[in-house]
């Protein structure tokens, strides 16, 4: 009983010890992908569509790595997507967001 207890304790502390990184991992494993809609090379900027958004961001030295039509996790942070791969953590400045009109339940008539 006591080495259940010990176990428990350790898994709680490894938890709290590691719950932003952890809530960010569980963040990108439940929401829905940004898909790629272009790349602008010479200009280095990307537009990525969301749900009800679209943005575009700039992609600078990391554009070459993105593929039109695919679909990528990435973590919205208020001015910046966060894209994370191999470790590493990229943040994509956001320029401009475009919000999707709503669709409307039942069509016309």
């Amino acid at each position: 009983m006591v080495w259940l207890g010990a176990l428990a304790a350790l898994a709680i502390g490894s938890a709290y010890k590691w719950r932003d990184p952890l809530s960010d991992e569980l963040l990108l494993l439940l929401q829905p992908r940004y898909r790629v809609l272009q790349v602008n090379f010479p200009d280095k900027l990307m537009t990525i569509e969301g749900v009800s958004e679209t943005f575009v961001v700039r992609c600078q030295d990391m554009c070459h790595g993105f593929v039109v039509g695919e679909k990528y996790r990435m973590l919205y942070r208020g001015n910046t997507l966060e894209f994370r791969q191999k470790g590493a953590v990229h943040e994509f400045e956001i320029v401009e967001i475009r919000i999707k009109p709503p669709a409307v339940p039942g069509g016309m008539g």
